[in-house]
């Protein structure tokens, strides 16, 4: 039984943290999936259109409507890869580096949201248990691959 309302509970988080951030970041002039492929940029550096579509897990389409978006926004820019030609290569612009504070912020706001009325020890604690539901997604992941 309470494995089953965890499924459920899951659904609900997921569902309340993809409204408040596609909410958020369009407040602030951004789409969410273009924020996600920035924060992706921040954290990770260049990446190739495939690594950011496995990292946020979309479609070679959806990946590469969001990457043209960026482009077209001057916020990224496109490059053969030096060791592969076949390879695109996504690096933020100048421009795209001064949405850093927006995106951090939004994610701020957005962690904001989602800790409203937890204690410190709490919310360290769920931060735990998300990282072993993620593991554990992974591990499934990996073994039914």
């Amino acid at each position: 039984m309470y494995r089953d309302d965890l499924v459920s509970k899951l659904e609900e988080v997921a569902l309340g943290m993809r409204k408040a951030r596609t909410r958020i970041f369009e407040a602030n002039g951004l789409h969410s999936g273009q924020a996600r492929v920035i924060s992706a940029l921040l954290e990770y550096g260049d990446l190739s259109q495939a690594d950011i579509g496995r990292l946020l897990d979309v479609s070679g389409p959806t990946t590469k409507k969001l990457v043209d978006n960026l482009c077209d926004s001057k916020l990224v820019r496109l490059s053969a890869s030096g060791s592969d030609k076949r390879l695109n290569i996504v690096s933020l612009t100048k421009a795209g580096r001064t949405k850093a504070p927006i995106v951090k912020e939004c994610n701020r706001e957005i962690g904001l949201i989602a800790s409203k009325g937890m204690s410190e020890p709490e919310i360290i604690m769920t931060g735990l248990l998300l990282a072993r539901l993620s593991e554990n997604f992974k591990d499934d992941a990996d073994s039914s691959a």
